[in-house]
């Protein structure tokens, strides 16, 4: 058999895959689709206890009038599942009409709701990257039945909102009216928005951020006016929400230096610790060579999201995210590698159960995801991402100035 030779990580996706007819590639697809979303709808959907972390209770008592973000603060122990009211207001806002709908009847709408958001943002990736349904099969496959989407649809959670957003955000850069708005619902989850709204600041869209920031801002003013608070302190209650220690522990991702930290120390996350410090070390290093070396906002924007990724506290579901690297990183160099890491993220949970059954060492597969060794090893591949990313874009650029200089091109005096 002639062996297939490729030039370009494109074409060793194109060949990767052995399925030669377009009908066939296009029905697997669907196939793929289709399975996934009917296991998402048994397992999200008609048992009793899933959904756990669909927003429906705090929209439910938005549309009750109730100031639902102290409410849970003074009543976290009758609180509705595990639905913790972290997200900025803006998700509620919109939610608040279909919190007056019945408890099952939200799980319904919202699992069709994130179906709707998969396949919209499938649509665009296939169009925008030009991707063939051979293309989309090899590099969306394994992500389809791995943990993160299926845990998604399971629980209810509201990623797939984010993973399009994050994606309309950079597709529609230069449009100085959809930008700042998109920006702005961005921050409902504010540990992807932060660094994104940071390198969208390093990219030069100055205004875009601060109207992002004063159109942010309209939220907390109407809520603070709808319930009589101060508008400062209404400002901080999401993120008094989630450091306080009824919500999510910090220490329970499994990627993150966030979670890293809240494993080794008891100290508090704010303040200056050495959290704080090598996040502000990443921060510093991050914008000065962005700044210097004027990198590609394609690298900038894919350098953000994996600074949020390692840097920020994130749950497995939120790694759903890997379905927007990948087509970016379809062109760039040691794709190989970043796909077969993003594939055994995506399938440890399996691994873990097969070992189990093989071995019988009875690992806990949310004790081994949460242990300190696997945490260790994702932040440390993720950050070699990182600076991959960025040390790729400076060589193309010094290799480039070189180029110029030598042909006289950059020589001040010439010309």
């Amino acid at each position: 058999m002639k062996r297939i030779e490729s030039n370009s990580q494109k074409d060793w996706v194109k060949n990767a895959i052995a399925l030669k007819y377009p009908l066939v590639n296009k029905i697997v697809f669907y196939i793929m689709v289709l399975s996934t979303t009917l296991i998402g709808f048994f397992k999200g959907v008609l048992p009793e206890s899933s959904g756990k972390d669909a927003q429906w209770y705090p929209a439910k008592l938005l549309s009750e009038n109730i100031d639902f973000y102290n409410f849970y603060l003074l009543n976290f122990e009758d609180w509705f599942m595990r639905s913790v009211p972290n997200y900025y207001f803006q998700l509620y806002y919109l939610l608040q009409p279909a919190g007056s709908m019945p408890w099952e009847t939200f799980k319904l709408v919202w699992f069709f709701t994130n179906v709707a958001m998969l396949l919209l943002f499938l649509f665009l990736i296939k169009k925008d990257f030009e991707l063939g349904y051979r293309e989309m099969n090899i590099v969306f496959l394994p992500f389809f039945i791995g943990f993160p989407l299926i845990n998604l649809f399971t629980n209810g959670q509201s990623t797939l909102l984010i993973l399009l957003l994050i994606y309309l955000v950079w597709k529609y850069r230069d449009n100085r009216v959809l930008l700042p708005i998109l920006l702005s619902f961005l921050t409902i989850k504010y540990s992807f928005a932060i660094p994104i709204l940071f390198g969208f600041l390093l990219m030069g869209y100055y205004r875009s951020v601060i109207w992002s920031g004063l159109i942010t801002l309209i939220f907390p003013l109407i809520y603070s006016l709808q319930f009589g608070l101060d508008f400062i302190s209404t400002v901080f209650l999401p993120f008094n929400v989630s450091t306080s220690v009824t919500a999510n522990p910090i220490g329970s991702g499994p990627a993150d230096l966030m979670s890293l930290y809240g494993q080794l120390s008891d100290a508090p996350l704010i303040g200056v610790n050495i959290l704080t410090i090598t996040l502000a070390i990443f921060v510093a290093f991050f914008a000065f060579v962005c700044i210097k070396y004027q990198l590609d906002k394609k690298t900038v924007f894919l350098g953000s999201i994996l600074f949020s990724l390692f840097g920020f506290f994130h749950f497995g579901h939120d790694y759903i995210i890997f379905l927007l690297l990948i087509p970016f990183a379809i062109k760039m160099r040691h794709f190989k590698l970043f796909y077969v890491y993003a594939l055994v993220f995506c399938f440890m949970p399996r691994i873990i159960r097969l070992l189990d059954m093989i071995l019988q060492t009875n690992i806990g597969v949310k004790e081994f995801m949460r242990s300190e060794l696997y945490v260790i090893f994702n932040v440390i591949v993720l950050i070699s991402c990182f600076v991959h990313l960025i040390r790729t874009d400076v060589k193309f650029k010094k290799t480039s100035m070189a180029a110029l200089t030598k042909t006289g091109k950059c020589n001040p005096q010439s010309g």
